[in-house]
């Protein structure tokens, strides 16, 4: 008994091990992926870059948005209408740098932000919101085709 016991313990361990080594694997491919994925948007759209590089501005992803969420503990127009932005298909994950602007009567908080991500067909998106009364809104959207990246090419 204990002679088939051993084998299959060894066996079971190695699969464990196996696993928790491919899934790091995977999340180094996809972190890869992603970074591929946003320096060719950063080609097609240079002003991202500078936008990043800036104090008074703020990175968000879809996770971040959701644990803001969470945080406040009750729903917010604002923080919906943005959540509503990451919606759809994508290669990759959607990115939002929001810049904080000064007072404007027709803003409020003249808050802008841009959302950025390549769609199904490798075309670079770049959104350019602003903060409304109530919700976010799309002011202008423009298009710049861009390479088709696969996951399998980068791992």
């Amino acid at each position: 008994m204990l002679r088939l016991l051993l084998p299959s313990l060894m066996l079971f361990l190695s699969f464990q091990y196996g696993a928790v080594a491919h899934s790091s694997t995977f999340e180094n491919c996809y972190k890869n992926f992603n970074n591929t994925i946003h320096q060719d948007i950063l080609i097609s759209f240079p002003m991202l870059k500078e936008l990043a590089e800036r104090d008074d501005t703020w990175n968000y992803s879809y996770e971040d948005l959701i644990k803001m969420n969470a945080i406040l503990g009750k729903e917010d127009s604002h923080l919906i209408s943005l959540v509503e932005l990451f919606r759809g298909t994508s290669i990759g994950e959607r990115q939002l740098i929001i810049v904080n602007g000064k007072y404007s009567p027709n803003w409020g908080n003249a808050f802008t932000g841009y959302l950025f991500y390549k769609d199904v067909k490798g075309v670079n998106i770049l959104l350019e919101i602003k903060r409304g009364k109530k919700e976010w809104e799309v002011v202008k959207k423009r298009k710049v085709q861009g390479k088709y990246i696969t996951l399998e090419k980068n791992c």
